[in-house]
């Protein structure tokens, strides 16, 4: 196990719970090197755990002080993807629709030319409609969380709440103790 592996499962349950637990198709976050210094070494061995569940960690963008990190659920993110008014939104951006890691390295270019391409939204499972409104600026936004909410608000606050309830119990949870792979394995018994 890397030096810093409790460091790390620390910061995927402050920023990835709801995607480890299955609510969530993924999650993007940012660490910094000088907190993580073997970040490489985690980022192996935590997949090699994480394969068994279908879920995945890659890098979308790095600079000297820190790593952005995108974790994933593969399956869900293949199902959002083969969605056609997805690829409707994406297709004028030049990904590829072939396999997922040629779309991820898409994505990868794409953040090296836009600091933040409004399409990542789609790949962060946020509601279509929601990204639509606010790649086209079409309406005001109603709401801010998560993300930017323009449509369904009441059911997306009670999202943004089981986000958040979800959270901070993995978070208690792996500081009582608990290893980040029991949560996932309970969660994914309990569904």
């Amino acid at each position: 196990m890397p030096e810093s592996a409790l460091t790390f499962q620390e910061k995927l349950a402050l920023y990835s719970a709801p995607t480890l637990i299955g609510m969530k198709t993924a999650s993007l976050f940012r660490i910094q090197k000088k907190d993580i210094p073997d970040y490489e070494e985690c980022l192996h061995y935590f997949n090699q755990q994480f394969k068994k569940y279908g879920i995945q960690i890659c890098i979308l963008q790095e600079n000297k002080s820190s790593v952005l990190l995108y974790i994933y659920e593969s399956v869900s993110l293949v199902h959002i993807l083969s969605n056609p008014l997805v690829w409707d939104i994406l297709k004028p951006f030049h990904y590829p629709n072939q396999d997922l890691t040629k779309v991820l390295e898409h994505l990868r270019k794409r953040l090296l030319e836009d600091e933040f391409p409004h399409e990542i939204g789609l790949f962060l499972g946020y509601p279509l409609y929601d990204v639509i409104h606010f790649m086209n600026k079409s309406c005001k936004c109603k709401l801010i969380g998560h993300w930017k909410v323009y449509c369904n608000v009441k059911n997306t606050q009670k999202t943004f709440y089981k986000y958040n309830c979800c959270t901070k119990m993995v978070q208690k949870r792996i500081s009582n103790g608990e290893s980040i792979f029991r949560l996932i394995e309970r969660s994914m018994t309990a569904s």
